[in-house]
């Protein structure tokens, strides 16, 4: 199976970033961009499903697309003193050329199969409660940009390739 080179772009790239009060629903804003020809599947991830949620959690990028995903989170006042140990992940998945459309939007058939590379991009959750009267959506201004090249490979177990498949720029 030939893969060609790939590129996820996700604005903020470092963390994802709440203010507000505590036990108010905080939303946040990640944005994924497809900067390639080929098709991406993303799942997001998080050690806090019960306080941290992403609408939609998984789907799939078409080709030179962007997709903003709402991030919402719940910080009880219990928590409010305490260190956030929250982090959310983007998991990607190039999906090469030649892959029917059907397959293609066939999430389950995308995730269960060990045929197609993935990397993961990790982002702290931070807090900045109390520092505003406003509930206003906010988010870091950086964004990073990884390559995903991938090469030919044979089935692995647990469906994950390591990361010396990857080049970085």
């Amino acid at each position: 199976m030939d893969f060609g080179k790939g590129t996820l772009e996700i604005i903020p790239s470092d963390a994802v970033h709440f203010s507000g009060d505590a036990g108010i629903a905080q939303i946040a804003y990640v944005q994924l961009y497809n900067n390639s020809d080929e098709y991406i599947a993303y799942k997001l991830k998080t050690n806090s499903p019960g306080e941290v949620g992403f609408e939609p959690a998984s789907g799939i990028l078409e080709p030179f697309k962007l997709k903003k995903i709402v991030v919402h989170c719940t910080l009880l006042s219990v928590q409010h003193e305490q260190q956030n140990k929250e982090w959310c992940t983007v998991v990607a998945r190039l999906i090469p050329a030649g892959i029917e459309a059907t397959k293609i939007y066939d999430k389950r058939k995308v995730w269960a199969s060990s045929d197609y590379i993935e990397k993961m991009y990790r982002l702290e959750v931070r807090y900045d409660l109390d520092s505003c009267d406003i509930l206003q959506p906010t988010s870091s201004s950086s964004h990073i940009s990884g390559d995903m090249s991938a090469v030919e490979t044979s089935k692995v177990s647990p469906g994950r390739v390591s990361n010396e498949y990857f080049t970085r720029q």
